[in-house]
């Protein structure tokens, strides 16, 4: 089979069960369009942004974790023990 010379662009795509899907590539997504280049770039440039803002606040609520359970475990350690059953029993 021969096909002339034909601006269709196909894409053949086939499933599990062994369905030949062809479909048309439609002309927007072949080519493109006014812009699109820096509006995609600016996009990835904001995510990366938005990826190191995210890791800056994780980081950030871990170390005020670990701070704040070091204060914790420092308070504890300077309260003397409550009294036992039979202490408070033997004191009345």
């Amino acid at each position: 089979m021969v096909l002339g010379k034909t601006k269709q662009q196909l894409l053949a795509a086939s499933d599990k069960v062994g369905t030949l899907h062809i479909l048309e590539v439609p002309w927007t997504l072949r080519n493109i369009s006014h812009g699109e280049v820096s509006s995609v770039s600016s996009y990835f440039e904001r995510e990366d942004r938005r990826q190191e803002y995210q890791e800056t606040r994780v980081s950030f609520h871990q170390q005020n974790k670990q701070k704040l359970e070091a204060e914790e475990a420092e308070r504890k350690m300077a309260q003397p023990p409550e009294p036992t059953t039979e202490e408070l029993e033997a004191a009345m």
